[in-house]
């Protein structure tokens, strides 16, 4: 949630601003028709889903981790323990809008609280698990504050 927040935040600042006379008030999420949502919405929420997908491949493939697991101090690792490949964090964050559609839910809340170490959809077919960093106890490590193991959750 942590980083999905600043996506929408800055589609919604782009689409109005693209689209100064796009009315949004018209538009009632339980009533309106498909076919009646505006092709300018559309498009933004297409092309914010595929901006969050690629910066969170990029951050999980460089540093493991996106900004909003970095302040839960959270990493995203491959099932052999290291860093997420590329092709990994791409799998995992591709799978993502389609695991939160309607659909999908039941199927993505399943798996989570079905598999050992509570994986998501994604992080199966990506063999990747979300881990809890941990701080460091080391008596005399003024210089080094945090040393990162990874910790199942």
């Amino acid at each position: 949630i942590i980083d999905c927040v600043p996506f929408l935040i800055a589609a919604m600042s782009i689409m109005l601003k693209v689209f100064p006379d796009l009315n949004l008030e018209t538009i009632d999420p339980f009533t309106t028709e498909p076919q009646d949502i505006p092709i300018e919405l559309l498009a933004c929420a297409q092309a914010m889903l595929v901006a969050w997908a690629i910066y969170g491949s990029i951050m999980e493939s460089t540093f493991g981790a996106t900004l909003g697991k970095m302040v839960m101090r959270l990493e995203v690792i491959s099932a052999d323990g290291k860093k997420p490949t590329i092709r990994q964090a791409i799998l995992r964050n591709l799978i993502r809008p389609i695991e939160v559609s309607l659909f999908m839910i039941i199927f993505t809340i399943a798996a989570t609280l079905l598999t050992r170490t509570r994986q998501r959809l994604g992080d199966l077919m990506a063999r990747t698990v979300v881990v809890e960093k941990k701080r460091s106890t080391k008596v005399g490590d003024q210089n080094k504050d945090l040393e990162d193991r990874p910790r199942e959750l």
